[in-house]
């Protein structure tokens, strides 16, 4: 039978060795200090965590800075100017771009529009139509309705609607008014008399004044002269003189 006071000996001992173990265990640690942090749990002292910037190009401005203070970052109206992106109110640029990596607290400046800019009709009164066109398009407008009632130059234009010097915005349409361009002359030369006739009246043109001469060496009443000649430009309804071999 085992001796009871033996047995309680060797438990003591045991209890104190472990109490040893633990205390020389717990002594070392605290001579090493708390374990260090993870870096990547925890900021660096002193320096605000990183936050991703919004997209705040295209909102309201109070959109935006709501937006923007949700980062735990500040908005700040650097400038308002006119864009031809962006509505009157809306934000049209951003620095910091979105999706920039920025610490907490920075300002993120932005440009409010004004809307779309306004520009100078150009003065085209007496260009040609394709000429004016062109100027119109370059300076931002869009060409509106063209109306051929005007007097003038054939194939100019005579006057714009707004009109010249008006400022309005880019993109505005612009009305013309402009003269016909007109109808080209045929050359009649040679054709017989009724011949020139149809080809005239087919062009929206009539025969004037007929004259005759006669040449021996062309046939017999065929056109030997016309006026205006050949080429020319004239208003629809002109009327062309004519000689003939007569």
């Amino acid at each position: 039978m085992a001796d009871p006071d033996r047995a309680k000996t060797v438990y003591i001992a045991v209890i104190a060795a472990a109490l040893t173990s633990a205390a020389t265990t717990y002594g070392l640690r605290a001579l090493e200090g708390p374990p260090a942090p993870d870096p990547g749990e925890i900021a660096e002292e002193g320096i605000a965590p990183a936050v991703e910037v919004p997209t705040v190009v295209g909102l309201r401005l109070e959109v935006a800075r709501e937006l923007a203070q949700s980062r735990g970052l500040r908005l700040v109206v650097r400038a308002e100017e006119p864009s031809t992106d962006a509505e009157e109110g809306e934000i049209a640029s951003q620095e910091p771009l979105a999706e920039s990596q920025v610490p907490m607290d920075t300002a993120v400046e932005v440009v409010v529009s004004t809307g779309v800019p306004s520009v100078a009709v150009p003065e085209i009164a007496g260009q040609p139509v394709a000429q004016a066109r062109a100027a119109l398009e370059e300076a931002g407008f869009e060409i509106g309705e063209v109306s051929e009632t005007g007097e003038g130059e054939m194939g100019t234009v005579t006057s714009t609607t707004p009109a010249a010097g008006d400022s309005v915005p880019v993109g505005t349409r612009i009305a013309l008014v402009t003269v016909p361009n007109g109808v080209e002359v045929p050359d009649l030369n040679g054709q017989r008399s009724t011949q020139a006739r149809e080809a005239l009246e087919a062009l929206g043109l009539t025969v004037g004044t007929v004259r005759r001469r006669y040449n021996a060496n062309r046939p017999e009443f065929s056109v030997l002269g016309q006026e205006p000649e050949a080429g020319s430009r004239v208003a629809a309804g002109s009327a062309v003189n004519i000689t003939i071999n007569d």
